[in-house]
């Protein structure tokens, strides 16, 4: 269902954060490889403490996805849920096939 891991998690935060400081490009597609655009996300929160890590961490990187320079562009061929449905909503455009469900 192309989740999204903790290693994927960073490694988008950081290439945002990297585009902030040295714009490369000037468009962000997010996109699937297969079918399914995005089912959700890793959870890595088990107690308290690690919950609101993980909120923060969250709350970042739609932060630097909503304030980034780059034109974003989801691209949803497939289910967009959780995670996925956020991302992609988060987008400034989001283009959704007929047989997607979101």
């Amino acid at each position: 269902g192309n989740e999204v891991s903790g290693v994927m998690f960073d490694a988008m935060s950081a290439a945002l954060r990297s585009e902030a400081v040295e714009p490369k490009a000037r468009v962000l597609r997010l996109r699937a490889n297969g079918d399914v655009f995005c089912t959700g996300r890793e959870r890595a929160g088990r107690d308290a403490v690690s919950i609101r890590a993980e909120v923060a961490r969250l709350i970042e990187l739609k932060r630097l996805l909503r304030n980034t320079s780059l034109i974003s562009i989801a691209q949803v061929q497939g289910d967009a849920f959780g995670f996925g449905f956020g991302l992609a909503i988060l987008c400034d455009f989001t283009l959704v096939s007929s047989s997607a469900r979101l």
